[in-house]
């Protein structure tokens, strides 16, 4: 037996690519878990939810090796972007070669946090209604309400 034939018979949730479309359902159910195991939400959890919130399609790949975590979003009338999310500064070609449009956390051109990604997608989209954005204090408002963001 191949590997193809292998795994083709177990049932995935994500795409034969690897990226799995996020949903806000499938979004609270990572949120329960994470939850019941005693853990804060994940940086990208939130990012991907008040993405959806906003009406931005989300996708995410995780990568095999590494904690590391790439969220796929884009929004009609807005470019798609590659975000990476990391504990660890990327690979120094890949930086290089900007193999992500974001890097959240550390890289060699800084640090970025949740907040600060949030505030310049949300500010650069063309059909966000509240143009006053403000993140402070590990939080991230709008006109939808209170979002926390682990900065």
């Amino acid at each position: 037996m191949n590997n193809k034939n292998k795994y083709s018979r177990r049932k995935r949730p994500f795409s034969e690519n690897g990226r799995e479309d996020l949903t806000l359902e499938k979004i609270s159910t990572y949120e329960r878990n994470y939850k019941n195991k005693g853990y804060d939400l994940p940086k990208w959890l939130i990012v991907a939810r008040t993405l959806l919130i906003n009406k931005w399609s989300v996708a995410v790949y995780r990568a095999k090796t590494t904690e590391s975590k790439y969220l796929y979003v884009i929004k009609l009338g807005n470019p798609g972007y590659k975000i990476r999310f990391s504990t660890h500064r990327p690979g120094e070609a890949k930086e290089l070669y900007n193999d992500s449009d974001y890097y959240v956390g550390e890289s060699r051109k800084g640090f970025m946090s949740a907040g600060q990604l949030l505030k310049i997608l949300l500010e650069n989209d063309k059909s966000f209604s509240n143009k006053n954005i403000n993140v402070f204090n590990g939080r991230y408002t709008n006109s939808i309400g209170e979002m926390p963001v682990n900065e």
